[in-house]
């Protein structure tokens, strides 16, 4: 991932830290929120995909001189830059040093603030990246974040974690 994009999806990583009240792990492997998928227990998943939260999935290239890995997706997912749709066991191009894709999880919702370098420049201004399902009354998402008014407020963080 990109610097810029870790940072837009600032919150959202606080939001899984609080809502974990401040255990275990952002990321994490497929298995995890899939444990009855069998091929998310695939040595090549588990090796090269990982989670962060429940929303999103990335599936870096990990070797130099590889432009493409074979990824596992569960369900549909929609990668968060071209907005493509994945499923099941596909083809990722992705060449080094170009960050690698992420996808989001379809019936998920993203936010993404300002790209920032400094925690305290954060601000409730967002942008959706929704990964839509559909279902017998429509289409749906869902997501959720935490937000605090003052990021530097450590005071607060620490009320939120009790």
């Amino acid at each position: 991932m990109s610097l810029d994009f870790r940072y837009a999806i600032l919150k959202q990583y606080y939001s899984i830290f609080i809502k974990g009240k401040g255990l275990g792990s952002i990321f994490r492997p497929l298995f995890l929120e899939f444990p009855s998928d069998e091929q998310c227990y695939n040595d090549n998943v588990e090796e090269e995909q990982f989670m962060i939260g429940e929303i999103l999935m990335s599936t870096p290239i990990l070797a130099a001189g590889i432009e493409q890995t074979r990824a596992y997706f569960p369900g549909n997912w929609y990668e968060v830059a071209s907005g493509s749709v994945y499923r099941g066991w596909t083809t990722v191009t992705n060449a080094l040093p170009s960050p690698p894709p992420v996808f989001i999880r379809s019936g998920r919702m993203l936010f993404l603030n300002n790209a920032t370098t400094r925690t305290h420049q954060l601000t409730s201004d967002f942008k959706l990246k929704i990964g839509f399902q559909r279902d017998s009354t429509g289409y749906f998402s869902k997501g959720y974040i935490m937000s605090i008014g003052n990021y530097s407020d450590d005071a607060v963080i620490d009320r939120c974690l009790a």
